[in-house]
């Protein structure tokens, strides 16, 4: 439905959630792997098969899958792999040439996790096109380096050492993940990071736009009352013209509205 409605524009993320949901919901964290791999292959079989069709697996049975509207997008709505660096995910989402995007790290994490991605996908058969990479991480951007931090660190101190905050065997409960990966991604955390060497990007429209290049996730949770606005706003026009070379030509957010008007009253539109 949201892709008919967009136009064709949806990105699905296809996630398996992070440890602590398995708790909240009493489900078993060592079938998680397995679920997510059947749950993916019941969506994507939702977008490409005409229905009604039956599906009877292991882990989830419908009598009838028919979904209406389809997926304006053939033959199925792109799909990105988010994960912090597991070398399942990363093989999975090699396997199946979906976009891999590595989630809150240090550009040490990144580098190494972006060279295991490429080196599966040789095993695979095929060379790794940049498209098919992606990192998100918290942007912001203000008329100063000084000024971005100032807005920027607090709610970034509140959503990497605060909300994110807790007990390993909570983030990776039992049977979650492999020991090898969880063994990896534990020993990339840091706690807050900030700058150039961190897990976040704050200053300048000109210094973030040569910096920054390719796909990219814009997040950062604890703004204050209209910061969330101006974020989009800056970054837009700084973020795209760098990724155009990737894949295809984006289309333009742009603001509505007297120009000179700050930045936090904009209406965004597509």
């Amino acid at each position: 439905m949201l892709d008919v409605i967009s136009g064709g524009r949806i990105i699905s993320g296809f996630v398996r959630g992070i440890g602590a949901e398995y708790h909240s919901f009493g489900m078993d964290p060592s079938q998680s792997r397995d679920r997510f791999y059947e749950a993916h292959d019941l969506i994507v079989a939702a977008w490409t098969r005409p229905g009604p069709f039956e599906w009877y697996g292991k882990h989830y049975k419908f009598r009838y899958v028919n979904p209406w509207p389809r997926p304006l997008q053939q033959p199925h709505p792109p799909i990105w792999s988010p994960s912090q660096g597991s070398g399942e995910t990363v093989d999975w989402a090699a396997r199946n040439r979906y976009t891999y995007l590595q989630t809150y790290s240090d550009i040490g994490t990144v580098r190494r996790v972006f060279d295991g991605v490429r080196a599966a996908a040789d095993g695979y058969g095929y060379t790794l096109p940049p498209g098919q990479l992606g990192w998100a991480l918290p942007v912001f951007v203000a008329d100063t380096d000084a000024a971005a931090e100032a807005i920027a660190l607090p709610a970034l101190d509140t959503l990497f050492n605060k909300l994110m905050r807790m007990p390993k065997d909570l983030f990776f409960p039992a049977g979650y993940t492999s020991a090898a990966s969880a063994a990896r991604i534990l020993a990339a955390k840091g706690g807050l990071g900030s700058g150039r060497a961190g897990r976040a990007r704050a200053g300048r429209a000109r210094v973030r736009r040569d910096r920054l290049a390719g796909h990219g996730a814009v997040q950062a949770g604890g703004l204050p009352e209209g910061a969330g606005l101006r974020e989009p706003v800056h970054v837009a026009p700084v973020r795209q013209p760098r990724s155009r070379g990737l894949q295809g030509q984006p289309r333009p957010v742009r603001a509505q509205g007297d120009a000179r008007a700050p930045a936090s009253r904009r209406r965004l539109t597509p």
